[in-house]
């Protein structure tokens, strides 16, 4: 979260924006695990060649 130091918390409200540090890459997707039409995760291959699962967000 965004805010100043003296910004107080008013519940029902959102007027701290989020902050969402992420880095993206394009890779192929290899394979999968799970059911086809519902797969859990991803196996994808990296620039440098190695095979990982994806990570949900």
């Amino acid at each position: 979260m965004i805010k100043v130091g003296s910004s107080i918390y008013r519940g029902g409200s959102r007027p701290w924006p989020k902050l969402c540090h992420t880095d993206t890459v394009e890779v192929p997707v290899v394979g999968f695990t799970g059911p086809p039409m519902r797969p859990r995760h991803l196996a994808v291959r990296l620039p440098d060649s190695s095979v990982v699962p994806s990570q949900r967000r």
